[in-house]
């Protein structure tokens, strides 16, 4: 199953981050798609009337969509691994995954969230986290739970080759201008758009998170951040 599954990997313009994903693919024994992201000059954002905060969602939001597209047309395989480059991932994600991709074709599933923003431990026994796939084994020590809208974060997500098709084809320009005029679609961003779309769920624990090391000009999500890495890292787990 593994050798059916595609991975991408979003860096904008950051040789470092870009290295450091590199080297982190390489730990996996897989080999990645890095995508250099998109531009303010790009024909999809130049030339609107848009603020720097809407720009800045936009390119990090077309680079996911560009990745996914990548995976779309130019791969012939079933299963697209996508993520962002600010992150660390589990050591054992690759032995793990062949049972993830089963349980994935178990629940029907067009979107399964491996990586995401929580400061708490995800517990079944909350009712906005109900269970939708087998629970914890000790050979696989992971659980499927709904995913509710208030979790944020695509830092690593699975998609079906079905499921990418039906993403790019809905969010393709002129999606994103139309959003300017109207205010009932989707807003234009990936916690909006490609995680909170079709049959989806979130696996616990998280099999990739954010590596800590971004800064943020805002206190609050300086702290919501830094609490998230926190509590969810496991030393020794993650390749850094």
């Amino acid at each position: 199953m593994v050798d059916n599954c595609g991975f991408y990997c979003l860096s904008f313009q950051n040789e470092k981050r870009k290295t450091a994903m590199e080297n982190r693919f390489k730990n996996l024994g897989v080999d990645a798609y890095i995508y250099e992201g998109v531009t303010f000059d790009d024909e999809r954002i130049a030339g609107r009337d848009l603020t720097a905060i809407t720009k800045r969602v936009w390119s990090f939001t077309y680079g996911h969509f560009d990745i996914i597209r990548e995976f779309y047309f130019n791969s012939e395989k079933e299963y697209g691994i996508f993520c962002e480059d600010d992150i660390f991932i589990r050591n054992d994600f690759i032995e793990h995954l062949p049972k993830i991709i089963e349980n994935f074709e178990k629940m029907n599933l067009d979107m399964l969230l491996l990586g995401y923003l929580t400061q708490y431990k995800i517990d079944k026994n909350n009712g906005n986290f109900y269970l939708k796939g087998p629970d914890v084994t000790k050979e696989h020590p992971f659980s499927y739970h709904n995913l509710p809208n208030f979790i944020w974060g695509a830092q690593m997500y699975l998609l079906s080759r079905k499921q990418a098709g039906e993403l790019v084809h809905k969010y393709s320009p002129p999606y994103a201008d139309l959003t300017l005029t109207n205010s009932s679609l989707n807003p234009f961003n990936s916690d909006w758009t490609i995680t909170k779309e079709g049959n989806r769920a979130l696996i616990y624990p998280l099999i990739a998170i954010e590596d800590g090391k971004t800064k943020y000009n805002d206190g609050g999500q300086q702290n919501f951040h830094d609490v998230c890495h926190k509590n969810n890292y496991v030393e020794g787990l993650f390749h850094e």
